[in-house]
């Protein structure tokens, strides 16, 4: 129900976290050709599976091109296989290890989604808010606690419901009917991190 990444955009990966103008890094189209490299650099900190699924655990650095860190964050993932599909859980903290973090006002940042071109709404998929509103251009920029995705895959009706947790701030949907589904706190706001504080930038 995911598509790797369209040829002509590499960085709208199926699931992709970043971010652009992070002290004035791009940390967003970073698989882009001709934009910076500047990269994620991680390690695996914990894998924990149980009856119900797995959660792993990322510590990572974003560092700009010339090796500069920016900013570090802690992220975790949960994954459970349930009777009526899949579930998965992203929750990431920022820290301010190495100075203050100022996050640039930009539409290209927080947790993403590029759904299967079947799911595209120009190959019959259907966007819809919790509010009933449906369509991309109609979705957008709208308030909603969660939006949904579905269509055909092969023989399959299938479907994806993009919710942030309840504890997030409730910010205008960017939803496209091209496939780009992104939740983005920054998208209409600046916000400066101090030095040394940490805060949690996204639960979905």
């Amino acid at each position: 129900m995911l598509q790797e990444c369209p040829p002509d955009h590499l960085h709208h990966q199926g699931i992709g976290v970043g971010q652009d103008y992070v002290n004035g890094h791009d940390f967003w189209a970073q698989l882009h050709p001709g934009r910076v490299l500047n990269k994620q650099m991680g390690r695996l900190a914990d894998v924990t599976p149980d009856e119900n699924g797995i959660s792993y655990s990322l510590e990572l650095e974003w560092a700009s091109v010339n090796g500069q860190h920016v900013i570090s964050e802690s992220r975790v993932c949960r994954f459970e296989a349930w009777d009526t599909g899949n579930f998965l859980d992203v929750t990431t903290e920022f820290t301010a290890n190495y100075g203050d973090v100022f996050f640039g006002k930009t539409k290209e940042g927080g947790v993403s989604m590029r759904v299967a071109q079947q799911l595209e709404t120009p190959w019959g998929g259907t966007i819809r808010s919790s509010e009933g509103v449906t369509g991309g251009d109609n979705v957008f920029d709208t308030i909603a606690d969660w939006v949904e995705i579905s269509g055909k895959v092969g023989p399959n009706d299938v479907g994806i419901v993009y919710m942030p947790h309840p504890s997030m701030e409730k910010v205008p949907w960017f939803t496209r009917d091209y496939g780009l589904h992104n939740y983005s706190p920054f998208r209409h706001k600046a916000w400066k991190l101090p030095f040394g504080e940490s805060f949690q930038w996204l639960r979905m």
